[in-house]
């Protein structure tokens, strides 16, 4: 029976979760990177592979950790060796009855909670509340990585707090704990005092004692995993191995090394019996190398890559890389030995950032080893952080460059995290930094500009696909392989899925639910064995390209030049004597000709602003996104050209439809070029019915929106103006001389008789 039970990975409710971390704000830094990764369908979120399994549903059940978690299969080892019996629960999330069951054991003394990816409490909280309700009287111990960095992060008396907080019985306080589980195992099971052993925070009633501290570093060689510990099947296709242990570098940005300790690598021996063991275990076809460093030492590493080859393992495997610690012969071997995917900690594409993050790679090394790896077959993951202190806006350009121009496979832009720990932290006061976490500022930027920043890559950059994070990693990519999707077509539906993403960015007042094209689409493109029907002649969707958004965004901040040298536009002339009321009016004008409406309404708002143009909103086609038409009121014109120059307006204008509105009316996106967001003059809306829906979609252009001219029959308009009485004279004046005549009606009672021009 055994002492120890295990626990392994729990994924979080992501619907628990999306609310959780909006009630903190929904223009958090946290919540709009968590936002970037969820899709909306029937009223709740889901990430990349839950939305497969929720339209797939006779399919296998996907998840990101198929696998038997690391910290499982090492504790295990550790505690074997140590003479005691031991379970595991690998993903308890998905293991509630076996987890149960193994609670009930005669014999269990301890209960072992590992946080390996755990950033918040929740997770523990939640595993801890399942043991407490089927075993109550045993031991619950926790360590890991989320431990490990609340001590860091927080003071003594607040550490002391959280601990209490998690409701565990013991905590390993320790980048690395095998040995002190065992100490802890073995004292229990003697009934000996636990006081002895180090690293520990140990409840006492409302206290948590601490026991002396000190570093456990644990030899690489013998902590080498027994794969034969575990039952058969227990791993599967998928195995993740380590050949090192920390990191060689320095970073300025990362604590890593602190908390791991010195790097210590296995010899190509020691890798070879490792590989031999995976072999043993049969079935597996698919390894993650998760070494921080996986070719360093240079020559180990093409060693390890001949080893490989000669042995002919058949292995697909991915792992970490540094592209300035490798040469075209080491390309060649990775891809002969195997290699799918590499993980590139890119950063940045500004050399001079990767100076102050205290890099060995630069620019260069980028350009060269990207192209290179993808044309012999292996996918490369480009990470990047924005934010770091130095960084400004011809930086993250330098990065989008970059990606644009060395085309990875995958990127993934990253808020920069203000860690306590590191480098760059300590040198803070160089670069005027204060706050820290993602609520930070320094000399050159903020956290709002660098969300805004990530928001821009997302939409913008077209040579890479966007990575998924929340509940997606670069893994996933390689596990959909395996389960019959192609690469193209798992390319295929991460683009489909990113589309979806900026559907709601883009308009998140039509809703956050998928529309049905976008659903049709998402349903073919996840489909692992595609039908002749799932790949039609055109896009249902719209594709909302990085090309096109880039175009988009280059012919609308074009149309805000235009309106640059306002003057008394006449959004302040309706509101320099406060709000009020609007004039209603009923015209009849001449209809059989729309653009001539347009043209009109645009003329006469113009000259009512004493401006040489206008910006008129018309929703032009049915359940199509409001179009902002720019309208030349040049006085010398002609009505014939004035008439062909609004029709090629508004030609342009329907190529950029899709972000015309998202771009005008969202101030952090044309912050990053110093662009004022633009109110429009004027709508032109197809019936009471597109008025009442307008309405409800941008509810905010019944305040904003100084002239509204709404069709209300054949030939039959109101004209809701916020202006003052001899303004709306002259607006109707413009459009009878121009779309025929008018018959105005009285305001209407609850309305003044009377509106003074200012």
């Amino acid at each position: 029976m055994a002492e120890c039970l295990i626990v392994g990975f729990y994924d979080i409710d992501i619907v628990a979760h999306e609310r959780r971390v909006r009630a903190m704000g929904a223009t958090t830094a946290a919540y709009q990177d968590l936002d970037l990764s969820l899709v909306w369908r029937q009223g709740r979120p889901f990430r990349a592979l839950d939305l497969i399994n929720h339209l797939h549903p006779d399919g296998p059940h996907l998840h990101n950790a198929d696998f038997l978690w690391p910290a499982v299969a090492l504790l295990g080892t550790r505690l074997s060796q140590a003479g005691h019996a031991f379970d595991y629960v690998n993903l308890p999330h998905l293991e509630r009855e076996s987890f149960a069951r193994k609670l009930a054991a005669e014999d269990l003394r301890v209960v072992a909670l590992t946080t390996t990816l755990y950033t918040h409490p929740q997770p523990i909280l939640e595993l801890v509340a399942f043991v407490r309700e089927h075993r109550p009287e045993t031991t619950i111990v926790i360590g890991g990585p989320y431990i490990a960095g609340q001590a860091k992060a927080l003071t003594p008396e607040l550490f002391e707090e959280q601990l209490l907080y998690l409701g565990g019985d013991i905590y390993v306080i320790s980048a690395e704990g095998e040995a002190a589980l065992c100490e802890i195992v073995d004292a229990l099971a003697r009934g000996a005092s636990l006081d002895p052993i180090h690293n520990l925070g140990i409840r006492r009633g409302q206290r948590v004692v601490f026991s002396e501290r000190s570093v456990e570093y644990n030899n690489l060689s013998a902590s080498r995993v027994d794969y034969q510990l575990f039952p058969p099947g227990a791993f599967g296709r998928f195995v993740t191995t380590r050949t090192a242990k920390s990191c060689p570098f320095s970073c300025a940005f990362c604590g890593f090394p602190e908390r791991a300790g010195r790097y210590t690598v296995l010899s190509v021996d020691e890798v070879a019996a490792e590989l031999d063991a995976i072999a043993e275990l049969g079935g597996v076809d698919t390894l993650t190398i998760i070494d921080d460093t996986f070719n360093v030492p240079k020559r180990r590493f093409k060693d390890i890559l001949r080893l490989m080859i000669a042995r002919d393992y058949g292995f697909r495997w991915n792992s970490f890389y540094r592209c300035d610690h490798g040469d075209d012969e080491t390309l060649e071997l990775m891809a002969a030995a195997g290699c799918e995917g590499v993980i590139l900690g890119v950063e940045s594409g500004s050399d001079r950032i990767l100076e102050i993050m205290n890099k060995s790679a630069r620019r260069k090394h980028y350009l060269r080893a990207i192209p290179r790896l993808e044309a012999l077959g292996v996918a490369c993951y480009a990470s990047l952080i924005v934010g770091f202190p130095g960084e400004t806006s011809e930086s993250v350009s330098e990065t989008i460059d970059l990606i644009e121009t060395a085309r990875p496979s995958y990127f993934r832009a990253q808020l920069w995290y203000c860690d306590p720990i590191t480098p760059i932290y300590r040198d803070r006061e160089r670069h005027g930094l204060c706050g820290e976490g993602f609520a930070w500022t320094h000399d050159t930027m903020d956290v709002t500009e660098a969300c805004a920043w990530i928001e821009h890559m997302f939409l913008a950059v077209e040579g890479s696909t966007w990575q998924q994070q929340a509940g997606f990693e670069f893994w996933s990519t390689f596990y959909l392989q395996r389960h019959g999707m192609s690469p193209a077509r798992v390319h295929a539906f991460l683009r489909s899925y990113n589309a979806a993403v900026k559907d709601r960015l883009l308009r998140p007042e039509a809703g956050r639910e998928l529309s049905p094209a976008r659903l049709a689409e998402l349903r073919r493109a996840s489909a692992r064995v595609p039908s002749p029907a799932a790949a039609p002649a055109k896009p249902s969707a719209p594709r909302l390209s990085g090309a096109d958004y880039r175009a988009a965004e280059g012919y609308w901040l074009e149309v805000l030049a235009e309106f640059s040298d306002r003057a008394r536009p006449i959004e302040l002339l309706s509101r320099e004597r406060g709000p009020r009321a609007p004039i209603v009016r009923a015209l009849a004008l001449d209809d059989r000709d729309p653009l001539s409406l347009v043209a009109a309404l645009g003329l006469a708002a113009a000259r009512a602003a004493r401006r040489g143009h206008a910006l008129v909103l018309i929703n032009d086609e049915p359940d199509a996104e409001l179009l902002p038409v720019k309208v030349d009121a040049d006085p010398e014109l002609q009505w014939p050209q004035r008439l062909e120059r609004v029709r090629a307006e508004r030609a342009r204008a329907r190529t950029h439809r899709a972000y015309g509105l998202p771009l005008l009316r969202r101030p952090t996106r044309l912050a990053r070029v110093a662009a004022e967001p633009a109110l429009p003059d004027a709508a032109l809306l197809d019936g009471p019915r597109g008025f009442v829906a307008t309405l409800r979609e941008h509810p905010e252009l019944e305040r904003e929106l100084p002239i509204i001219l709404t069709r209300t029959a054949a030939g039959q308009f109101e004209l809701r103006a916020r202006v003052g009485a001899a303004t709306c004279a002259s607006l109707v004046a413009t459009l009878r001389e121009r779309v025929g005549s008018s018959r105005e009606l009285a305001p209407t009672s609850n309305e003044p008789e009377f509106h003074f021009d200012p």
